[in-house]
């Protein structure tokens, strides 16, 4: 079974107005930066009283060597979601106002296609290499891994501040 270490967390809570849109397309942007693929996973929508209601998740993936690869799985809530139109400059623009939840949460898989699983012997001599050849590797990756963390984490928090008005 592939090994899936978590890097650590990030949270963004922000209540105001934004661009489900454009959110998005900055994380897909910020991505495709940093060589990432981007898969959309699970999106629920329901419509309630009180405004809109979606979950959405995202999964960024990036093939590291043939033992590692990084993950980085991004969950969005956003509720109370109620469509506004913003006339700025002349021009209007459609943006939701509403609260917003988001996690980021990068993962360091390692062994992914299950090469050292197939015998015990196999599996102590896989925790004997990542202990002691693989070690500076991994931590190399690790830190890419925190990196784009801090970079998705960084970027989301400008755009949202750079959305109140």
């Amino acid at each position: 079974m592939a090994e899936k270490e978590s890097l650590g967390k990030k949270e963004i809570q922000y209540d105001g107005i934004f661009s489900a849109k454009e959110l998005i397309e900055t994380i897909k942007d910020t991505a495709s930066d940093k060589k990432f693929s981007v898969s959309e996973g699970e999106h629920i929508e329901s419509v309630k009283k009180t405004g809109r209601y979606i979950q959405r998740t995202l999964t960024l993936g990036k093939t590291l060597s043939d033992y590692a690869k990084l993950k980085a799985i991004i969950s969005l809530q956003f509720s109370e979601l109620k469509d506004t139109i913003v006339q700025k400059a002349g021009k209007k623009k459609k943006y939701q106002t509403g609260k917003l939840y988001l996690t980021i949460e990068p993962l360091l898989v390692t062994d992914y296609e299950e090469r050292w699983e197939s015998k015990p012997v196999f599996f102590l001599l896989r925790m004997f290499f990542e202990k002691n050849i693989y070690s500076p590797q991994l931590k190399k990756f690790r830190a890419e891994g925190e990196e784009l963390m801090e970079l998705l984490y960084e970027n989301l928090k400008a755009y949202l501040n750079l959305q109140k008005y």
